[in-house]
């Protein structure tokens, strides 16, 4: 997927999201971006907090120019999992994970650019690490990359906060074996 798919879809996504008050924030592949080593994204993850009369509107909003199943998309805001729309246009795909999965992630999620596009949130360093921390726990050897390559960013991360997360979500030793690897040189 190149970046100007990504920016013209990006753009389409914000401006409906910001437009409904809607709060979200970025996650995923995309925050790589920001966060560490730039890299191809097969599709744009964000989280959202929406009722369910929030996302009629949203469909509405969405429909003119996204592929997307109303019934499936009302599913999964009552059941607070994923929902997906295509942009038809650029075919990115979104992935919208309903509530957030991270305690306090919402709270701790950061205004920046992505693609030139902005300004528009994303999550926190410290919650982007402990998101692909889970992705790992669930066999995702990507997202091992993408931790080694955060924590080697310049950029301050809060350990202490990423230990912590982990613990509370049970994935604490998936991090641990991370940093493991990462210090005998076995991620990159």
């Amino acid at each position: 997927m190149n970046n100007e798919l990504n920016r013209q879809t990006l753009e389409k996504v914000v401006r409906i999201l910001n437009e409904l008050q809607i709060p979200y924030y970025f996650t995923g592949g995309i925050v790589s971006n920001v966060y560490g080593d730039p890299r191809f994204t097969e599709d744009l993850d964000l989280v959202v907090s929406i009722s369910l009369n929030q996302a009629e509107g949203l469909f509405s909003a969405l429909e003119s120019a996204f592929r997307i199943d109303q019934e499936e998309m009302m599913d999964a805001v009552r059941d607070e999992r994923i929902f997906q729309a295509l942009d038809e246009d650029t075919f990115v795909k979104i992935d919208f994970h309903v509530g957030e999965k991270i305690p306090g992630a919402a709270d701790r999620a950061i205004e920046t650019t992505i693609f030139g596009v902005g300004p528009l949130w994303v999550v926190s360093k410290e919650d982007a690490i402990v998101s692909k921390v889970f992705w790992v726990s669930l066999g995702s050897a990507r997202s091992e990359k993408d931790i080694a390559n955060m924590l080697i960013d310049s950029s301050p991360v809060d350990l202490a906060l990423v230990e912590n997360l982990c613990e509370q979500l049970g994935i604490l030793d998936h991090f641990n074996r991370i940093r493991k690897k990462m210090e005998e040189g076995g991620i990159f």
